[in-house]
């Protein structure tokens, strides 16, 4: 099991946020998604291709989840995002002393009873 920083696109964190506290460390982007059929995609390309710069598109294929399209940029994001998990053993001080502080919302205290 391994504690994943993410921080959100562009923002900066420094090692002074993360012991303070101040910095949510499991925060993922919620970007919006334009939804389309792969037919509607194939006839309108262009105009999704546009779209897919600014945010994901989701493309499905009879009433299912195909493919998704997005920018290189977001692409870029989310390798790097997935490059920067490691094992909690091996994470940086600074970074268990942030989740030591970290608080669940009380909606999820549920999932206490998961981990015993």
């Amino acid at each position: 099991m391994g504690v994943k920083l993410v921080p959100a696109v562009g923002q900066q964190v420094s090692d002074r946020d993360l012991i303070s506290c101040n910095y949510p460390i499991f925060t993922y982007p919620e970007a919006p998604v334009t939804r389309t059929t792969a037919m509607e995609f194939r006839r309108k390309f262009g105009e999704f291709q546009n779209k897919a710069q600014r945010e994901p598109v989701e493309i499905t294929c009879y009433g299912r989840r195909d493919l998704m399209l997005m920018s290189a940029e977001h692409y870029d994001w989310l390798t790097a995002a997935a490059r920067r998990t490691y094992r909690t053993e091996d994470a940086a001080s600074v970074a268990i002393e942030a989740v030591r502080c970290a608080e669940m919302d009380a909606e999820m205290a549920h999932l206490d009873e998961l981990m015993k």
